[in-house]
């Protein structure tokens, strides 16, 4: 059975007993899209887009004013697009609308312009490029979404590679990214939050290079919150490794205490300790509790 993704259509093959139940790729990808363009941000900007290109559907006289000035700002014109109900008219009406930008601000501030709507409003600068971004985040995916609803071969084949292609790079954090547009799983997010948690913070259940992978990622974030803040704070980034920025941060509960009388030595540059060092809770751990549940994932490791 192939199918979308509608509730009752799921519903009914379960009542079948369907052995194999595909639902539609591209209606994922719409769903999990969708979701994207209820981010408030994101909906507030697609509002504006489509009260100022709507201002130029219901005027020829404006539509004129639109040409000629994008023929004298040598700009390719083409039609301005609204969005309907699929998440890929989003993405063509930003994509229209941000290639004829300055045309549509020239004649918006034109002495030339009559009968202008009082409350259309342009787009400032955070949302130009707020659009510029989303227009880069969906562009891969409307081509997996054309990809996915060919009609002229099976598809099912290349869902896979399609998925992974998706997770494994599309997706990735990369250097660069806008604040406003990233990327995050649960998973990856979860991760995160089990590496700082002083009893978890080696990530014992991960392999080395996703451990690795983890630890960076926090780093970058840490640099990145830095960086913002000083800028927010409009103070000059701090270089000097003998003075770095002062976080206020609160002290964590004393969760350990280390079975052996001596301190251990200050970390080495190797991020990967030498030696391991069990550290055991103070109250010995019910049958209820994190340690018989987890194990050795409970004790803590530390350099010597």
């Amino acid at each position: 059975m192939v199918s979308d993704n509608a509730t009752n259509i799921t519903k009914a093959g379960d009542l079948l007993k369907c052995e194999l139940h595909l639902g539609c790729y591209a209606h994922t990808l719409n769903l999990a899209v969708q979701k994207c363009l209820g981010v408030q941000s994101v909906a507030r900007l697609l509002a504006r887009v489509r009260k100022i290109v709507g201002f130029f559907h219901r005027s020829s006289v404006t539509s004129a004013m639109l040409k000629t000035q994008a023929s004298l700002l040598e700009l390719p014109y083409h039609k301005l697009v609204t969005d309907v109900t699929r998440w890929n008219s989003a993405y063509e009406m930003l994509d229209g609308y941000i290639s004829m930008h300055a045309a549509v601000f020239s004649v918006l501030v034109s002495k030339d312009l009559k009968n202008k709507d009082k409350d259309l409003k342009f787009l400032t600068d955070d949302e130009t490029t707020l659009s510029e971004d989303i227009i880069t985040c969906f562009k891969p995916l409307k081509a997996m979404a054309t990809t996915m609803c060919s009609e002229t071969s099976p598809t099912a084949s290349i869902i896979l590679l399609i998925h992974y292609q998706l997770l494994d790079h599309v997706l990735l954090p990369k250097e660069g990214d806008s604040p406003t547009i990233g990327y995050a799983t649960k998973e990856n997010m979860l991760n995160k939050v089990s590496t700082l948690d002083p009893r978890f913070k080696t990530l014992p259940y991960l392999p080395e290079e996703d451990r690795l992978s983890v630890f960076d990622t926090l780093v970058r974030g840490q640099e990145i919150f830095l960086t913002r803040t000083q800028r927010l704070l409009k103070t000059e980034p701090v270089n000097n490794a003998d003075n770095p920025p002062i976080l206020e941060i609160p002290p964590l509960p004393v969760l350990a205490t280390v079975s052996n009388d001596s301190a251990p030595h200050p970390p080495e540059e190797n991020p990967i300790p030498p030696k391991i060092m069990k550290i055991e809770s103070k109250s010995k751990p019910s049958s209820s509790t994190l340690g018989d549940i987890l194990g050795d994932i409970y004790i803590t490791k530390v350099h010597l």
